[in-house]
């Protein structure tokens, strides 16, 4: 994964608490990040169904070097799933040479804040977080 520099390894995720927004920032690819980006976006307004593993199959599918990324901003003042504040999935589409930039791109597939955590820039900080 030498195109995603500072990531964790596939299937893995990390954890750092973010100071800008106060929460604790997980990513990475881990199955437990997967269910909790998909249950929280199947759980708001704007989304329907997202099926995780029909979104795997279709992209690896399409192109199989394609990575799907995960973002979740945790309230660490709450616990389980009410803790939950913002998530983001992202597309990790590597340099290939067909490209005419040559460069690595991420694309964003989500993102989406719950209702009682808007107004605090938590989708732009996700959003931040991934671009940089």
């Amino acid at each position: 994964m030498a195109s995603w520099c500072g990531l964790p390894t596939p299937g893995d995720e990390q954890s750092e608490y973010h100071e800008g927004t106060r929460h604790l920032l997980r990513h990475g690819s881990s199955l437990a990040l997967m269910s909790l980006v998909s249950t929280t976006l199947n759980e708001s307004e704007e989304f329907g169904d997202v099926d995780p593993e029909e979104d795997w199959k279709t992209w690896s599918e399409r192109r199989p070097e394609l990575q799907l990324y995960y973002a979740v901003f945790v309230d660490p003042s709450r616990d389980g799933t009410d803790a939950v504040a913002c998530v983001l999935r992202a597309i990790l589409d590597p340099a290939t040479p067909a490209r005419p930039s040559g460069r690595a791109r991420i694309i964003i597939d989500y993102v989406t804040t719950r209702p009682s955590a808007r107004g605090r820039g938590l989708a732009s900080a996700a959003v931040r977080f991934v671009n940089e």
